[in-house]
Formats: structure tokens, sequence, C-alpha cells
């Protein structure tokens, strides 16, 4: 990323960038997500040097967004594929970033490293009746030998939630979410259940990430 770019005045939906035109190997993923996963590696307490400073400085540049109304609503995720490149890449012009790239990253990379004592956690705003669609993710968890939990949103916020955002930090949090169906009205509210529990699945993911917890969402449907 470039403080003053030379091409910020550019188009960003005409040309490609300098990656797009790799010729694609889709082995290669496979091959990646076959190997076993490498330990973590001792991250720098240090704020010195230069990518610290550029983070500190693009960390400024965008402060200003960071407050303000906020819109009732998530902007939509076009259907087409096309227009989600677009988007993307006009996304990546704005910030400046020299390479942009959209890959689809294994399910098992979340918890590549995770051992004892940590533990996984499932954090699923699904319909009960598809509790059983969670197998395949538990699964993984335990193959890591860390304890895993299962809880179904918004009950578990009441009892395990609390260890979640208050506990040591130990936890690998994977929150599961679902299109809950029809809406259902609340009396004397403008909005309804489906509403509420996406509110509360929002409300909890946000209190993790305040709180610096390990958390990742996914949609049901990409667990299959």
């Amino acid at each position: 990323m470039l403080l003053h770019p030379r091409s910020k005045d550019r188009p960003y939906h005409l040309g490609l960038f300098p990656l797009e035109t790799l010729a694609r190997d889709d082995s290669i993923a496979e091959r990646e997500a076959a190997r076993p996963p490498r330990p973590l590696a001792e991250t720098a307490s240090g704020s010195d040097g230069l990518l610290a400073d550029a983070a500190r400085h693009y960390r400024q540049l965008f402060v200003k967004y960071a407050d303000g109304p906020v819109a009732p609503q998530q902007a939509p995720v076009p259907n087409e594929l096309a227009r989600r490149s677009i988007d993307i890449k006009g996304a990546a012009y704005f910030l400046d970033a020299s390479q942009v790239g959209i890959c689809e990253i294994p399910r098992s990379a979340w918890l590549a490293g995770a051992e004892p004592p940590q533990y996984v956690a499932v954090q699923a705003f699904v319909d009960p009746a598809r509790e059983a669609e969670l197998r395949p993710l538990v699964a993984r968890g335990h193959e890591t030998g860390c304890v895993v939990t299962t809880g179904l949103g918004p009950r578990f916020l009441h009892s395990t939630g609390q260890l979640h955002k208050g506990g040591p930090d130990t936890g690998l949090f994977v929150q599961v979410v679902d299109e809950l169906g029809k809406e259902l009205p609340i009396p004397g509210r403008d909005f309804g259940f489906g509403r509420l529990i996406r509110a509360q699945a929002a409300g909890d993911l946000a209190a993790l990430e305040e709180r610096g917890r390990r958390v990742i969402r996914l949609r049901l449907e990409d667990l299959a």
C-alpha cells in the first residue's frame, strides 16, 4: 500500500492486477491443504519498523470512518460474481492495495495449530432441527485433541456465553449462522424473532472481537 498512489485516478474496472495475469493452478490449493500445519511463529511485541509506522499512519487515516451514523442494514451482496469482482477490486483501489485476491480458505485452516488447553466453541445460531449438520465441524474440532463445546444461540449466551467473554483467553470460537426462515412477529415490536436472533449473533460476535478473542463466522450451508 502506498500513501501517494500513481494510479489513484485510474478507473478500477480497467485492466488487471499483475497477479491476475498469471496462469491458475487449482492443484496448488489442494496440495497446501494437505500439508501438515506449521507451528505458530512468535510475534514480535515491539512497534518499531516501517511496516508498523505505515500501519499506524493508515489507522489514523481511517479513524474518521470508525464513528458516525450506522446504516440501518448491511449493504446487499450482489449474486452476480462479475459484479462482486468489480466491487472487491474497487475496494482494493480505495485502500490502495497493491494486490487483491479471492480464495477459498479450507475449513481446517481456522483450527490449524489448536492444542490443549485451548478449546473449540461452536456457537450455532441455526434452526435446532438442523443441529445435526454441525457434526462435520464438531468432528474437525475433536481432531485437534481440544475439548469441543456446542451451543445453540441465543440460549447459550446466558450460560457458557459468559465464560467465552469473561473466562481465560483459550477459546477458538466458530459462530455458525443460517437463514431462519419466515419472520415471526413479536407483539408490540416493529421487528420479529428472526431479526432479534440475527442481532444477538452480531452482538456476540462483536463482543468477542472487542475482547480480542479468536472468532470466525461461517454459514451453515458452507459446512456441507
